[in-house]
């Protein structure tokens, strides 16, 4: 056997010293031939290792300090006890160091463990968030190209109104409306059959006590509803009707007529107005017209969603 074969197998040793190697006796011993881990060969200091001992010369110095207590003569089952202790604390702290070996590497899967499942689910993560941005634009342009139709729709409804005015806040379900739309006229200053025209009764609510009636103009074109909507305007009529429309003279509105959607859309605006003390709302040729301060620009709410605006 050379000395570059293990003390126990006399198989050849790593070339690169990860070995045990017995300070007494000087013999290399693989890590799976001696009573020594290579965990815990590591662990141990330069110092320590030059002081380690394979089991041989382990027992062979147990031998010769029993045999040394048996000659003293005085003590010799004491110096037994001893060893013995001594052998116990070593084989206890052997099973220890082999333990806390065993731990390490258990936690340290765990640990691996750990780390592996983080990246998996940092991985997801960013997969979700990329899904979550592609889903956000995806949003975003089925918005934008939901409210362009909403408004094309709008628009398309409004022209069948952007030759009408509409006649509001008159109290008797049962008023005379050619009559009611002569005595506009008259005051606006617009002779008879100078603007053609027909009218229409619109009554909302089956009891009289709560029924609404508002009046429709139908004019031939949408020039000539905003001729004559511009002389009620100029002559202010709603201030001229005293009690010929309402008994008690409270005034009527006279306005562009909106369709339904823009109509209440109209109603959703004015109401954020009067909540924000808004300078200007109105309607000019279909379209709902708002400035903040007087000074403001002009916006124009074409959909709901252009509340946001405001």
């Amino acid at each position: 056997m050379g000395d570059d074969d293990c003390g126990e197998c006399s198989m050849e040793l790593p070339v690169d010293g990860d070995f045990a190697s017995c300070s007494q006796c000087k013999k290399g011993y693989h890590f799976d031939c001696t009573t020594i881990s290579e965990s815990s060969w590591r662990s141990y200091g330069a110092e320590r290792r030059k002081g380690w001992k394979c089991a041989y010369c382990s027992d062979k110095n147990r031998k010769i300090r029993s045999t040394q207590a048996t000659k003293a003569g005085d003590g010799g089952d004491r110096w037994d006890e001893v060893f013995k202790r001594f052998d116990d604390f070593e084989t206890k702290i052997d099973k220890k160091l082999k333990d806390f070996e065993d731990n390490l590497n258990f936690y340290g899967e765990k640990v691996e463990m750990a780390a592996k499942t983080m990246k998996e689910l940092e991985q997801k993560l960013v997969m979700m968030e990329k899904r979550l941005e592609k889903t956000e634009g995806e949003n975003k342009e089925l918005k934008t190209r939901v409210r362009s139709m909403e408004i094309q729709m709008n628009e398309l409804d409004q022209r069948d109104y952007n030759n009408k005015i509409e006649i509001t806040g008159i109290k008797n379900v049962n008023v005379n409306v050619t009559t009611v739309v002569e005595t506009i006229f008259e005051k606006a200053g617009i002779t008879s059959g100078e603007i053609q025209h027909r009218e229409e009764k619109v009554t909302k609510g089956s009891e009289s006590s709560a029924a609404k009636t508002s009046i429709v103009v139908h004019f031939k074109s949408q020039d000539e509803r905003n001729k004559a909507l511009g002389k009620m305007k100029t002559q202010k009529v709603y201030m001229k009707l005293g009690s010929s429309v309402n008994q008690d003279s409270s005034y009527v509105f006279i306005n562009e007529a909106l369709c339904p959607a823009y109509k209440k859309l109209f109603y959703e605006v004015n109401r954020v107005k009067k909540d924000k003390r808004l300078a200007f709302l109105w309607v000019k040729d279909g379209k709902i017209l708002l400035k903040k301060t007087e000074n403001s620009s002009v916006l124009k709410i074409s959909c709901g969603e252009d509340l946001g605006k405001i």
